[in-house]
């Protein structure tokens, strides 16, 4: 799961299963084997993203109740989330989910996230491009921006943007990333790992 970024994938790494490709070489070569799997089975990106997109619009529309109790969220990670948003802290959510269906499994927990600060995959860009247009839209700075990420690749993005350089970067370790990356971050000068019991903390303990 760590190699995957968004959904239209995830069909292809079941095909990666079915073909035994090791989960070493997976790991390493995720994106030459998507790419040759594209090619091998004849079938286009979009036509795999409209496929899993519109089975799961289906899906929601027949039966909702079912698609939400297959989510879990980690409880101390919403109740952060939650306090945050009673607290005077911005908070954003950014996702390479629709946003539509972020809003559909948090209002199931109870948490009404303000629409605008809720981005998901519809916006087609980069997690750092979105950050950075956060930042152009605020008005004033932000004493601190901290951006929370559990897949690596992300955080290196926003750490190779020279206007972001102030944004705190941080692994979370209870997520989507191997014990290697996790290694890695711990040799980072800036990329700092964060345990779920840190994030559900008080932000001196991070």
């Amino acid at each position: 799961r760590p190699v995957i970024e968004t959904g239209w994938e995830m069909p292809l790494l079941l095909r990666s299963l079915v073909l035994d490709i090791p989960d070493e070489e997976a790991l390493n070569n995720w994106p030459l084997i998507r790419q040759n799997l594209l090619e091998r089975e004849k079938i286009a990106k979009k036509v795999l993203s409209n496929a899993l997109d519109g089975l799961r619009d289906q899906w929601i529309e027949s039966d909702l109740e079912s698609w939400l109790t297959l989510h879990r969220f980690y409880q101390p990670a919403i109740d952060r989330l939650a306090s945050l948003l009673d607290s005077d802290f911005l908070v954003y959510i950014i996702t390479t989910k629709e946003s539509r269906f972020v809003k559909q499994l948090l209002q199931k927990v109870a948490i009404n996230f303000p629409a605008a600060r809720l981005i998901g995959k519809e916006i087609k860009q980069p997690k750092y491009l979105t950050i950075q247009q956060i930042l152009a839209d605020l008005p004033e700075s932000p004493a601190n921006l901290w951006f929370v990420e559990d897949r690596l690749d992300a955080l290196e993005l926003v750490q190779q943007q020279a206007d972001l350089n102030d944004v705190g970067l941080y692994l979370a370790d209870w997520g989507y990333n191997t014990a290697q990356m996790r290694q890695k971050v711990a040799q980072d000068t800036r990329i700092k790992l964060l345990s779920l019991s840190q994030f559900a903390a008080d932000f001196t303990h991070w």
